[in-house]
């Protein structure tokens, strides 16, 4: 019996799950929004502050690939100190 299974990183599991939702490696800025929990405007706003997702501009549509938004919330991930996630009194 063959035990070696391969460990996701956080990034494959979060990809995978956005790619079982959209089917589809490109995100709109609606899908990106829910993704982010953030209204449009927002992700706008980030957009043009450069602190969002990269992004495309593809004939003025602007679309975000999957990858660059699960690097962005990884990168803006905050971890606690306790790595368990238990709380201590």
């Amino acid at each position: 019996m063959n035990t070696n299974f391969k460990q996701l990183t956080d990034r494959e599991i979060l990809t995978n799950s956005i790619l079982n939702v959209y089917k589809t490696h490109m995100l709109s800025r609606h899908q990106t929004a829910i993704i982010l929990n953030k209204s449009i405007q927002t992700l706008d706003r980030y957009r043009y502050d450069s602190i969002g997702p990269s992004y495309l501009s593809i004939n003025g549509s602007i679309i975000y690939p999957i990858t660059s938004v699960v690097d962005w919330i990884i990168k803006n991930t905050i971890h606690t100190t306790n790595s368990q996630g238990l709380y201590n009194e």
